[in-house]
C-alpha cells in the first residue's frame, strides 16, 4: 500500500486591519481562522476606515482582506 500524504489547507493571512465583534467577546472562541478568533455576528470592519468598506471602497471580510488587495497589510 502506498504512503498517503495528508495535505493541509493553506491558511491565507488576513489583513491586520480587519476586525470583527468576535474578537472583543470574552470566552472561548468557536473557531480560529487566519488569526481572527470567533466569528461574532459575522460583521467585519476595517480599522483604517472604521467602516464595512476598506480604503479601496471594496467590502471587508475574511475572504477579501488578503494579500493582493491594494490596502492589505500583514501583521
Amino acid at each position: 500500500m502506498p504512503d498517503l500524504k495528508v495535505i493541509q489547507p493553506k491558511v491565507v493571512p488576513i489583513c491586520c486591519h480587519l476586525r470583527s465583534k468576535g474578537m472583543y467577546v470574552n470566552g472561548t472562541p468557536d473557531e480560529v481562522e487566519g488569526g481572527i478568533p470567533g466569528t461574532g455576528d459575522g460583521y467585519f470592519w476595517c480599522l483604517k476606515t472604521m467602516h464595512l468598506f476598506g480604503p479601496d471602497n471594496d467590502t471587508v471580510n475574511r475572504d477579501t482582506c488578503k494579500p493582493g488587495r491594494d490596502c492589505y497589510q500583514t501583521v
